[in-house]
C-alpha cells in the first residue's frame, strides 16, 4: 500500500503520550509533536505512569519506547492497553532493528527507527492513524445497521429484543460490554469500540474509554465534576471530550 504523509489528513486535536526512559529524547519528541501541531498529554518514563496517564487523559496515540522502565516493557504495556483501542507507535533503536526476535514482532506493529526527525515522525504518525482509521471504517453491514431500531441480546436460551432508543448507556467489561436500560442490563460479546461504530448514527457518543452514552437519555451534566446523570446513575466523561460533548448537546 502506498502512503503519502499529509499533515492535513489528521486533526490538530490529536493527542499523544510519550513513553521513554530517555528524558532528553522524550523532550525532543515532545518538541517535534508540538511543532507538528499536535498535543502532548504527558512525557512519562515508566509503565506505571504511562497507565495512569492513559486512564486519566486517554491519548489518541502512544509513542512507545520498547525499553520503557517499570514492571512492563513496551510490548507488554501495548498488549495491556490493546482493549482500549489506543494505537501505539513504537520507537526502535537502529542497532536493535536487526534482532531476529524483534524483527518478528515488528512485522505486525507500527514503528519508527532512530534517529528521528520531525518529518519522519509526522509520516509515521500519519501512517499509524491512517491504518487505524481504515481498520475501523464502517463496513457495509454497519452502514445498513443505521436504519435498524432494535438489537437482540441473548439471555440464557432466548433472544430478547431491545429498542436501541431504550438503551441509556453501555459500559465496557473486559472483552464484553453491558447495555443498561430501565428494564435491566444486557451482556454482549461485542466490545465497546465495536458498538460505538454501530450506534454513533443512533445518537450514541463515546464519553469515556469505558462508557458509550445515549445522549438523549442524559438528564444532567456537571461540567465541573465531569459527570453525567443518566437512568439514576452517575457516569464520568473524559475532560478531553468536553468540547465535543457540548457541540453535540442541544443547548439553549
Amino acid at each position: 500500500m502506498d502512503f503519502i504523509a499529509n499533515v492535513d489528513t489528521i486533526s490538530n486535536e490529536l493527542s499523544l503520550l510519550i513513553t521513554s526512559n530517555d528524558l532528553l529524547f522524550a523532550a525532543k519528541l515532545a518538541s517535534f509533536v508540538e511543532e507538528l501541531g499536535y498535543r502532548v498529554t504527558a512525557q512519562v518514563a515508566n509503565s506505571v505512569d504511562a497507565l495512569k496517564n492513559i486512564q486519566s487523559d486517554t491519548p489518541d496515540l502512544v509513542l512507545m519506547d520498547i525499553d520503557v522502565s517499570g514492571k512492563l516493557n513496551g510490548f507488554q504495556l501495548a498488549k495491556k492497553i490493546k482493549p482500549l483501542g489506543i494505537p501505539v507507535l513504537f520507537v526502535i533503536d537502529h542497532e536493535n532493528k536487526n534482532d531476529n526476535k524483534l524483527k518478528r514482532r515488528l512485522s505486525t506493529i507500527s514503528y519508527i527507527v532512530k534517529p528521528i526527525n520531525k518529518f519522519s515522525l509526522r509520516a509515521a504518525i500519519e501512517l499509524t492513524m491512517y491504518t487505524l482509521k481504515k481498520v475501523n471504517s464502517p463496513s457495509i453491514e454497519h452502514q445498513a445497521f443505521s436504519n435498524q431500531s432494535f438489537l437482540f441480546f441473548k439471555k440464557k436460551k432466548t433472544l430478547q429484543k431491545v429498542e436501541i432508543a431504550a438503551i441509556k448507556y453501555i459500559k465496557a467489561a473486559d472483552d464484553y460490554s453491558v447495555s443498561y436500560t430501565e428494564d435491566g442490563s444486557f451482556l454482549s460479546t461485542l466490545r465497546l469500540k465495536e458498538l460505538e461504530l454501530l450506534l454513533t448514527s443512533h445518537g450514541f457518543f463515546r464519553i469515556h474509554r469505558s462508557y458509550l452514552l445515549n445522549l438523549a437519555a442524559a438528564t444532567a451534566i456537571d461540567m465541573k465534576t465531569h459527570e453525567i446523570s443518566i437512568a439514576g446513575q452517575i457516569v464520568p466523561f473524559s475532560r478531553r471530550l468536553k468540547k465535543e460533548l457540548i457541540k453535540r448537546l442541544s443547548l439553549i
